[in-house]
Order: structure tokens, then C-alpha cells, then sequence
């Protein structure tokens, strides 16, 4: 047989599929409908979770450790140079709702460029580049926005958008867009991007951050780092990975995610009973064919993988259907999900849903699972089913009798199992044991079914004037107990699970609805408009408080904050909960476990003590008179808790205390919503009226009263349920299913005893209301059974599953109303209404079951540097002719205008004849004017902004080291001044002595340079009447003068060795507004010192179009330090080598040959080591040490100098036009 087995198979399966097809159908779609249900609920899961991680990763970016709390700025550079820290920056997070858009916000992340650029995940992109700095760091309201977010709304780049912000309406700029770095991750639609110190500006957090992100040295001592930096933070702040407060949040979501799941689960459930009753079917309907096999040398093995495979073709199909059903259904659920927990955990907006492959193989498990469990049992009688008793039907039926008693005694037991899970649940266990109880009762019943459904029948026979219909449908049910005990177990499932969720959150509703009446009984309630998007971000504007207290017909106003605090619970262990803190007066609303509500209140509102909601005693295993310590800005605070009350605004819990209590520990003052309590007659519409009159010009408010906050909190509540609400409709529609296979299951294996009724005689009518007359029998028996085990389920969701994973107490109230206006009861009988009248017209009824029409029915529901350069001189001085020289002051910093440089170079040997040469240059790029309107107390917020560059060209080892630094100087780590410190950047510095000496430090990891710089010469001024001219116009100049001789001293250590070097170094000094222009995109510079004691410059400014422009120019310094002006036609420059850079592409000419007639000067330039280029993404230019050998008036002369080549990697953009004086 085994040979003939596929045959065999497909004679078996596909022919009965083809003849049956609409049993097919009604298969595939039940196992759909569970896969589709389970596979959703997954999706919107993990959507929500993946959302807000990559929120959090977004945020984080590649930090390995942060410090999240209220952070003092000024602990940033305190923890900046701990040991084993690579890298810190800031980051400043608030939320900004739209007043032209209700119901839109963005999460702003506040960021610093500078600092923060090896964390980012992200790139700020204004048309293809970085946004200028000026208008990024040096303007107010600048945002990055992302790209989904801008095309939702229409937005372009220099866009205004009015934002509310702390109930102040305020001015935004679309300043750039945002693109992920990495394609394949996620940036919510909701996220955008401002500089850090417009952002404390926004948000009004100057002097604090939303947390310090670090990169470490070695990723794999970050516990060691977090422990060194946390014995610097106060008791309020700890060192922590980021992903950790991803964990956090998926922590606090698993319940309601637990829940979710668990219900869905349910649907599968309810499919095992179905294809339990098909299989069954299809045992008792081919037992012939069966007895056949058998006694043709089938095996039991070969006859069970007949019936399995039929159940598999059914779960097969089933699975693909629910797998494009639950994409879809997942779509609905998400927006569902996102809404919950916004309302109830934390602001989430879920942009995508988020596809995991082994999402779908635990969905398609599961879905396959479903029908070998429903089919198992049923294949397993066709296999032990005896050749000789197979045509007798009724030893079938006698069996499925005997085993009535033994299942309905497994049925008390598991009811027993049921109530020590439950009990097991609320004393110690895993919450996970309340959904073990409600899976007991549920199979419980389902084994109570046959004894049910027999006794039913035996009733109803005795009822001997019902008719002879009546008799026969009686009769049936109890022939057909086999068949009818699991229609019955399939329907009653579904039932149940309907009645259990509809008592529930009636139940709750109540409760919930009891507590508001309770404990809202203030007159108005105001709080920012914007706190109903984005939560409780939003401060309510003291001068509204003040105002509300000195109106003559307001009683009262109480104010509430929340904010998240971090405690020790009595066995010592830290967690992190919300504190609700309230100033006011006990109002008798509030309800203690145990009583004595009044005597608590008042030692909350008198005595260093909390209370705590019930969901937050049963988490932390906190009861009344345990100590809670509190971590607080000023250090660790014990709290006693005084008792326990009811509330139902968080299932994670929170403390109550005082305002007193928390002004003594938090320097905290903002409050977020008021309670209003007016005199006795006054209006609260006019109060109403005249607040937003009053306050219409500060932002936006909602003002709700009394009723209304009740109706509000409930709509919360109802939308809180709205996936529930689905899932329940799921499950209807399943009942409704399973009873229409059912019925139609039975007509279909009674199709010979229906064709003799019609011959002997019996008419349509009869044939269909007997269909009708058993099809109501069924709905009776399920309903009966579906809404007592539906109260039970209701009774272990609400006094056991929601104490053990929420901790409130809910009081079980019964939707009478609701339960019988949606009882099934009638379902069956609209079913074999369908199903009837075919069957009364034909004989046999397949060709009605194999129609397509039912079918369709049921198918139908299923950057930094170049930013730097692109300057404009609006508001800043340009450097115009006329321009007297004086020192010391011009080595000082020229703050009105906007860039300028320290920009020193050299060639320095050691004893043993090691050549070096080094560059030193210290930038500052102004941001602002320094007449600009300031108005602003952030630190972040600066006039201009410092770097420096240090390079060091190691001719012997041909090595060539650069490091950058950039700065804002936000906490004087950086800087220039008129004193002898002239730039500094952390340990970089530029001073001068009073005799003129100059004293460099610079330092790159191991190579540190220290050097000490006395100028030989006079100071040589370059160009003429004031200004070196780099471009035609007014103001494309600069004031530049050189120091061409320095004599130079000092140690370099490099490689780990120390030399002692001396040399000789130029110093070119050059403050400007407005250089270039836009046709310019490069320059070849070159300082020269020759040996006969003279001294070149050389610029020339290089054109798009390949040529030089005119006012390209140079100076010839004598021995004498007279100085004369060179045109560019006084010299020639031909460049005679080449070096390709394999890091940009870039090809710079690195070789050249100087004529310069007028001064009888040849000479060839080289370089002693090729590769000098300094690469600054997207920036790069080649820079670095060159050798002289040539003739001067006739005489051999050597010597070195520096070359710097800008523009062959990429167009350089230089100091571009804009100047308003």
C-alpha cells in the first residue's frame, strides 16, 4: 500500500475537496482567521515595540553608553576626559504640536553639529549639503524635519511653521530635511532635528540637557566606565547602555502585549474545534470507505496521514489566506495599538508596520498546528477503526456515548486546574498563570459539551407535543453526539470568549466610570492644548495661575506635575515609576484600600510621606507604612507611604505627594494642568471666556468642565479598548463561521437521509425546518454553555488576570442589555435558513455546498567644515583698503568680522638631522554679529565658532598625522581673547609673551608638539593699502600681514620618541568677511624661506574655467624685511609633477616651477613626502612640507617652505558675497 499511497491520497483528499468544496472554503477560512488575528496582533506588537526603539536608536544614535535624567550642562565637561571616554555630546529633547495641524507633534531632538557628529545615524541635508552654520547655530527656530513628515504637509526648504510650545505659540524654519544614514533603518516621520542651543531656548531648558551620550574607547568595558562616571553624577543620574530604556519600555508593554497575544490565540482555539468537527465529519461520513482500506491492507499509520493530510491541505491554504490577511488586518490594529499605549504608557507614533520573517513562520507554526491538534484526534479513530464494524454507525455513536461521563469528569478536574492557576496567579506566581486559568475554564466546558448536548437531546425528545420535526432533530442531536458535542465545544468557545471581553470591559467601563464620578470634582480643568498630543510635556504659564487665583469668583486652584522618579523599594531594589505631585487640599476623592481616606490625605499633604496607587503596590510589593527612598536632585529622600487608593490613569503605577514635600527636594516649579474650584453661582463659561481672551495671545489651552473631562477620560477608555473591540468582532464573526459549517457539515453527511425524506414524501418545508429546528438546538446548547463559561472567562479576566498583570480592582457588573442583544442564539437558525432550501429542492444537496456564492461572502470580510567656508558677510565688516596696522592689537581677535586665522607652519629638525614639518592653525568663523539681538541665556548659543587643525609631515618614517578639533566654547574650553592667550581649543593653545615670543601647544594622541616662536623679521603686510584682494568688488579682500622668519624651538614627540627640534616657521595672520566668490574654486598658496634670508608668498585664486584670476598676487620679503608687492603677472608657476590621492581621487599638482623675472628667481618646488592631504568629508585639500633648490640674482639658493592645494578633490567653496556694510 505504501507504493500506491500518493495515489490513494489524492483520490482521497483532492477528489472529496472538488466535490466539497464549499466545506473547503469554510476550512481554509477558519484556520485564515486565526493565522490572520495572531499574525496581526504580532505585527502591531512588534511595530509598536520597533517604533519606539528606533526612536530611542535614533536618539542614541551609535552612543555605548548615556546619562539620561536632568542633566546639568556643566557635568558635560566634568565627564568629557574620564578615562576610557572617547567621545561625549548632548542632546536636548522636547515635543512641539502644530495649532494649524490638531492632533500633529514632532519629537525634537536637539543636537550639537560639532560634537555629536560620530554618533549620528542621521545626515542634515539643505539642498545636497550641510546647512550653512550660520543659519544653523546662528538663528533661532531652524528645523530639520524628515522628508515623510515634509511631503505630508507640502513643506520646502525656508518654510515658516507656527509650533506650540509650553502653551506659547512660537516661529520655526524649515531649515533641512533628514535622511537616515542606514536605508534599511527606521526614522519615525514625527522625529526632527535643531541645533542644541536653540533648542534649550525652545523648550526653555537652559542650563540642563536631556541626556549625554558617550562613545567609549573599548565597548566592552562599559560597565566599568558607567560605574567610574556614576561616582561623578549625583544620587538623580546614572550611566546606563541606551538600549537599556528600550528594555524598559518593552518591559511596561509586555502585559499589554501579553494580553493581546493571548487573545488572539483564542481564534486558533476556536479553529482546532473546527476542524475537529470537519474531520470528524469526514471519519463518519467515509467509514465504508475506510472498513475498504483496512481490509485491503491499509495500515493505521497509512489511513491517519489520510486524514492529516486533508487537515493539512486545509491548513496549508489557510495559512497563505491568513498571511495576506493579517498584513492587512494589521494595518487597522496598528493605529489601535499606537493610540492604547499613547494613552496609557508613553507618546508613540507608529509610521509602518514592521514585518519580521519569523513573525510569519510562528504565525504559519501556529496555523499548521491548528489543524493537526484539531485533526489528531479524529485521524486517530479512522485509524483504529475495525474493518468488519465500519459500516455501523451507531457502534460509532455508542462509543462516543460511553466516553460521555469520563470527559465530563476531566472536565471537573480541569475546572480545578482553573481555579489553582488562578489562585496561583494572585499569590506569588507569573502573571502568565491567570491566562493558564482562562484556557481551563475554556476547555472545561468544551469537555462538558457532550454530556450537554446528550442531555439536551434527552429532554427534548420527552417534549412529545413539539411535533414530529421537533422528535426528529431531538433524535439527532443524540445519534450525532459524536459530531454535535464538538460543534457545540467549537461554538461555545467563541461564545464564551465574546461574553467574557464584553463583561469585562463592561465591568471595568463601570468602574472606571464609579472612580471618575468619585474623583473629579473640581469645576474646570486647563491644561496646554498640547499636552493632549504629546502627554504631559506642556507647563501651564504662572502668570495663568496667578491670574486664576486673583479672579474673585474662583474658590480654589489646585495644580498637578508628573514626572518620572526614580526610587529603592523596601527590599532595596531601584525602579523607575511616574510621581503624581499635587498642591491643593484633600478633596474626598480619592479611595483608600483599608479606609481612613481622610487621615491619610492629610498626612500626604502634612508629613514627609507618599501614597501609591494599587497597580504600583502590586508591582513593587509596596503596602501602607513600608519606606520608599526616593532619588531626588538633592540626594536620596525617605518616604513613607501612608496607603494605597484606587486608580486606573496608568497600569505601571505611580506616587502621590505633595507640593511641599517636592519643593523641599526638586527645584522643579512648572506645573502641568489646573484644578478650578469656583464660588458658589459663578459661571464657568464666563470664566471659560475670559481665560482664553486673556490668554489667547500665549498659546493654546484645553478647558474642560466637569462633564465633559468625565466624557473625555471615557472616550480615552473606549479608544484605550479599541482593539479589543476588533478582536471581539473577530470573534463573533468565527462563531458565526462555525456555525454555519456545522450546519452545513451535518446536512452534508445526512444527504441520503434527506433525498428518502423527499421520497417518501416530505416536503421543502419539512426538510428545511427540521435543518432549522436541529441547527437551533445547537445554538441553544452553545449559547447556553458559551455564556456560562463566557461569565467564568469574565470572572478570571477581571478578578484574576487583571489584578495579577495591572493590580486594579475592577467590580463585575453584567451588560444585560448587551448580552442579549448580541446573543448567537439566532445565528444557527439564519444559517440553516441558507443552507435549508437547497437542500429541500435537491436530493442530494452538494451542488448548494459547492456554490460560489457563500464563498464570496466569507472571502469578502477578509557636514561641518565646508559649512565653515560657505560663509556670507551680512551684518559683519569687510575688509575694505585703509586699513592701518597696529601691534599688538591686530594679533588679537577682530570679533566684527567674521572669519579670521593663526595660521602657523614650519620645518624642524632634531640632533640626528630628522626632518619634520608641522602645521598649527587656529579658525574662528563668526555665527553672529556681535551686535546681533542676543535675548537668548543659553551657553550653546555663540557668536562664533572655534577649530583648529594640527599636522605633522615625518619625512624619515614618510608618515603624515593631522587632527582636527571644533568648538563652540560653550564652556570656555575653547576661545580667543585679547590677553596673552590669544586661541585656545581644550589642550591646544596659542599665547603671546610681552616681548613678542610666541608660545604653541598642540597635541594629536601620542605626538604632541611644544614650541616657542620669536620673529626675526618685521612683520610683513601683504597686498597693498591695507588689503591682500582676492576677487573684484568691494570687501573681497582681507587684512593680512605675515610673520615670514620665526625662529623656532622646542620637543616633539612622535612614535613614541622625544626629539628636541629647532627651525625656522612662518606665521600668516588674516581676518576677513567676504573673500570669494562664486566663480572661484580653488587656490594653489605657498609661503617660501630661502637660505639667502628672503622670503616669498605666492597665491593664485583658480577660476571654474581653468584659469587664474586676476587678482591673484604674492609679496618678496628682502633680507632687509622690506617688502614688495608681486601682480600675478610678475611671477610664472608650471607645475611639473602630479600625485593621485587614493582616499578622494583627487590629482594635485605637487611639483612646480617657479619663475619670478622681476626679481631674476628660478627655482623648483618638491615635495619630500607625496602624501600630505588632509581629509575633512566632505572637504579635502593637500597641504604640507616642500623643498627649494634654484638660482636668486644669479646665486645658488635652497631652502623649504609650505604648499596648500585646495579645489582638485571637489569644488572648495570659499567666504561667499552677501555684505551689507
Amino acid at each position: 500500500m505504501l507504493r500506491q499511497f500518493p495515489r490513494i491520497f489524492l483520490w482521497h483528499v483532492v477528489r472529496h475537496l472538488q466535490r466539497h468544496r464549499l466545506l473547503a472554503v469554510l476550512n481554509v477560512l477558519s484556520v485564515a482567521l486565526g493565522v490572520a488575528v495572531y499574525l496581526a496582533i504580532q505585527i502591531a506588537n512588534h511595530s509598536a515595540s520597533r517604533s519606539f526603539a528606533a526612536g530611542i536608536d535614533l536618539v542614541a544614535g551609535k552612543a555605548q553608553l548615556e546619562v539620561r535624567g536632568d542633566v546639568d550642562e556643566t557635568l558635560w565637561p566634568l565627564v568629557a576626559h574620564q578615562p576610557g571616554v572617547k567621545a561625549v555630546t548632548g542632546l536636548v529633547e522636547g515635543k512641539i504640536t502644530f495649532p494649524d495641524w490638531p492632533g500633529e507633534y514632532l519629537q525634537v531632538l536637539g543636537v550639537d553639529l560639532l560634537t555629536g557628529e560620530p554618533f549620528r545615524t542621521f545626515d542634515i541635508n539643505q539642498q545636497g549639503n550641510s546647512p550653512p552654520l550660520e543659519q544653523w547655530m546662528g538663528e533661532g527656530g531652524q528645523l530639520a524635519v524628515q522628508t515623510e513628515f515634509a511631503r505630508r504637509h507640502g513643506l520646502r526648504i525656508g518654510d515658516h511653521l507656527r509650533v506650540l510650545v509650553n502653551s506659547e505659540i512660537k516661529n520655526a524654519t524649515v531649515a533641512a530635511f533628514l535622511n537616515s544614514r542606514d536605508e534599511a533603518a527606521a526614522m519615525p516621520a514625527n522625529f526632527a532635528v535643531m541645533d542644541i542651543g536653540w533648542a534649550q531656548e525652545l523648550f526653555g531648558r537652559q542650563g540642563h540637557l536631556s541626556s549625554l551620550q558617550f562613545l567609549l574607547d573599548d565597548a566592552s568595558q562599559a560597565k566599568r566606565v558607567a560605574a567610574q562616571l556614576n561616582q561623578l553624577l549625583p544620587p538623580s543620574l546614572h550611566a546606563a547602555p541606551p538600549r537599556q530604556r528600550s528594555y524598559q519600555i518593552e518591559s511596561m508593554l509586555s502585559a499589554f502585549q501579553l494580553n493581546l497575544t493571548a487573545l488572539s490565540m483564542v481564534s486558533l482555539l476556536v479553529g482546532v474545534f473546527l476542524v475537529y468537527n470537519t474531520i470528524s465529519a469526514s471519519v463518519a461520513r467515509r467509514r465504508v470507505e475506510i472498513g475498504i482500506l483496512r481490509s485491503i491492507g491499509a495500515t493505521r499509520w497509512e489511513v491517519r496521514a489520510l486524514f492529516l493530510g486533508e487537515a493539512g491541505a486545509f491548513g496549508f491554504l489557510g495559512v497563505i489566506a491568513g498571511m495576506f490577511g493579517g498584513v492587512l488586518l494589521a494595518r487597522v490594529l496598528t493605529g489601535a495599538v499606537a493610540k492604547t499605549v499613547t494613552s496609557l504608557y508613553v507618546l508613540l507614533s507608529i509610521d509602518r508596520t514592521w514585518l519580521d520573517p519569523w513573525q510569519f513562520a510562528t504565525a504559519a507554526f501556529f496555523g499548521m498546528a491548528t489543524v493537526i491538534v484539531g485533526a489528531w484526534l479524529p485521524a486517530g479513530e479512522a485509524a483504529r477503526v475495525d474493518p468488519v464494524q465500519a459500516l455501523s454507525l451507531g457502534a460509532h455513536a455508542e462509543g462516543a456515548v460511553t466516553r460521555m461521563p469520563r470527559h465530563a469528569w476531566f472536565g471537573l478536574g480541569v475546572l480545578l486546574l482553573a481555579l489553582g492557576s488562578g489562585w496561583r496567579a494572585l499569590h506569588g506566581g507569573s502573571p502568565a498563570w491567570s491566562f493558564a486559568a482562562a484556557f481551563f475554564v475554556l476547555a472545561a466546558f468544551a469537555l462538558f459539551a457532550p454530556m450537554t448536548t446528550w442531555f439536551f437531546g434527552l429532554l427534548a425528545a420527552r417534549v412529545r407535543r413539539a411535533g414530529v420535526i421537533w422528535q426528529l432533530a431531538a433524535g439527532h442531536l443524540r445519534q450525532s453526539i459524536h459530531r454535535n458535542a464538538v460543534t457545540v465545544a467549537a461554538l461555545g468557545a467563541a461564545i464564551a470568549m465574546t461574553i467574557g471581553l464584553m463583561v469585562m470591559i463592561f465591568s471595568f467601563r463601570t468602574s472606571v466610570d464609579a472612580w471618575i464620578h468619585h474623583g473629579i470634582v473640581a469645576d474646570l480643568f486647563i491644561a496646554p492644548a498640547s499636552n493632549e498630543v504629546i502627554g504631559l510635556e506642556a507647563a501651564v504659564p504662572s502668570a495663568a495661575i496667578e491670574w486664576l487665583r486673583a479672579r474673585p469668583e474662583v474658590r480654589a486652584v489646585d495644580t498637578f506635575r508628573e514626572l518620572e522618579c526614580s526610587f529603592a523599594r523596601p527590599d532595596g531594589k531601584a525602579n523607575t515609576a511616574r510621581l503624581a505631585v499635587l498642591q491643593g487640599e484633600y478633596r474626598h476623592n480619592l479611595s483608600f484600600v483599608g479606609g481612613d481616606d481622610e487621615r491619610k490625605m492629610a498626612r500626604v499633604f502634612h508629613d514627609r510621606c507618599v501614597a501609591v496607587t494599587e497597580p504600583f503596590a502590586r508591582k513593587f510589593g509596596v503596602h501602607g507604612g513600608d519606606h520608599l527612598q526616593l532619588t531626588t536632585p538633592r540626594g536620596p529622600a525617605d518616604f513613607e507611604v501612608v496607603g494605597v487608593y484606587a486608580d486606573y490613569t496608568r497600569d505601571e503605577g505611580q506616587m502621590l505627594m505633595a507640593r511641599k514635600n517636592f519643593e523641599e527636594w526638586w527645584n522643579d516649579p512648572p506645573v502641568q494642568s489646573l484644578a478650578i474650584y469656583l464660588q458658589p453661582g459663578a459661571s464657568a463659561d464666563a470664566l471659560t471666556d475670559a481665560f482664553r481672551q486673556r490668554f489667547s495671545s500665549e498659546g493654546e489651552f484645553a478647558i474642560y468642565s466637569n462633564r465633559s473631562l468625565r466624557q473625555r477620560i471615557l472616550s480615552i477608555f473606549d479608544q484605550t479598548f479599541a482593539v479589543t473591540y476588533v478582536l471581539r468582532t473577530v470573534a463573533i464573526l468565527v462563531a458565526i463561521a462555525g456555525i454555519f459549517l456545522s450546519v452545513t457539515t451535518l446536512a452534508a453527511e445526512r444527504e441520503r437521509e434527506i433525498g428518502t425524506f423527499r421520497a417518501v414524501g416530505a416536503s421543502r418545508a419539512q426538510v428545511q425546518g427540521l435543518l432549522m429546528t436541529e441547527a437551533g438546538m445547537l445554538g441553544a446548547i452553545a449559547t447556553a454553555l458559551g455564556l456560562v463559561s463566557g461569565l467564568l472567562l469574565a470572572m478570571v479576566l477581571t478578578w484574576v488576570v487583571n489584578p495579577a498583570f495591572f493590580g486594579w480592582t475592577i467590580h463585575l457588573r453584567l451588560p444585560w442589555s448587551s448580552l442579549l442583544a448580541t446573543s448567537p442564539v439566532d445565528h444557527p437558525g439564519r444559517a440553516a435558513r441558507r443552507v435549508a432550501p437547497g437542500l429541500a429542492r435537491e436530493p442530494c444537496g452538494h451542488r448548494y455546498i459547492c456554490s460560489g456564492g457563500m464563498i464570496m461572502r466569507y472571502l469578502s470580510f477578509l557636514l561641518v567644515l565646508l559649512s565653515a567656508l560657505q560663509v556670507s558677510a551680512a551684518d559683519w565688516r569687510l575688509a575694505l583698503p585703509g586699513w592701518r596696522y597696529e601691534f599688538p592689537r591686530d594679533q588679537h581677535i577682530h570679533p566684527d568680522f567674521k572669519t579670521e586665522w593663526w595660521y602657523f607652519t614650519g620645518r624642524l629638525t632634531d640632533d640626528q638631522g630628522n626632518v619634520f614639518g608641522y602645521q598649527v592653525t587656529f579658525f574662528r568663523q563668526g555665527l553672529r554679529p556681535p551686535d546681533a539681538p542676543s535675548g537668548t541665556t543659553s551657553r550653546f548659543i555663540v557668536n562664533d565658532l572655534k577649530f583648529a587643525h594640527f599636522a605633522i609631515s615625518d619625512v624619515r618614517g614618510q608618515q603624515f598625522h593631522f587632527q582636527q578639533k571644533l568648538s563652540r566654547g560653550a564652556f570656555g574650553e575653547a576661545g580667543f581673547s585679547n590677553g596673552s592667550r590669544l586661541a585656545w581649543i581644550d589642550d591646544w593653545s596659542l599665547e603671546l609673551a610681552p616681548d613678542g615670543t610666541f608660545a604653541l601647544r598642540a597635541s594629536n594622541g601620542p605626538t604632541t608638539l611644544q614650541l616657542h616662536l620669536q620673529s626675526a623679521k618685521p612683520f610683513a603686510i601683504q597686498g597693498e593699502n591695507g588689503v591682500s584682494q582676492k576677487a573684484d568688488g568691494p570687501g573681497h579682500a582681507s587684512h593680512y600681514f605675515s610673520a615670514t622668519r620665526l625662529v623656532t624651538g622646542g620637543t616633539l614627540n612622535i612614535g613614541g620618541e622625544a626629539h628636541t627640534v629647532q627651525g625656522e616657521s612662518w606665521l600668516d595672520r588674516e581676518w576677513a568677511s567676504n573673500q570669494l566668490t562664486t566663480n572661484q574654486v580653488g587656490w594653489n598658496w605657498f609661503s617660501l624661506q630661502f637660505d639667502d634670508n628672503t622670503e616669498l608668498m605666492l597665491y593664485q585664486m583658480r577660476t571654474r574655467d581653468g584659469g587664474l584670476d586676476p587678482n591673484s598676487s604674492g609679496s618678496y620679503v628682502a633680507s632687509d624685511g622690506t617688502v614688495q608687492y608681486l601682480r600675478r603677472e610678475d611671477y610664472q608657476l608650471t607645475p611639473t609633477k602630479w600625485w593621485t590621492s587614493k582616499a578622494t581621487q583627487g590629482r594635485y599638482p605637487i611639483a612646480w616651477q617657479l619663475t619670478v623675472p622681476k626679481l631674476n628667481l628660478q627655482c623648483a618646488i618638491s615635495t619630500p613626502l607625496e602624501a600630505q592631504e588632509l581629509v575633512l568629508n566632505p572637504v579635502a585639500y593637500w597641504e604640507g612640507l616642500v623643498d627649494l633648490q634654484g638660482s636668486h640674482e644669479s646665486r645658488s639658493v635652497h631652502g623649504h617652505g609650505y604648499m596648500e592645494l585646495t579645489g582638485y578633490a571637489g569644488v572648495l567653496v570659499g567666504l561667499s558675497e552677501g555684505a551689507k556694510r
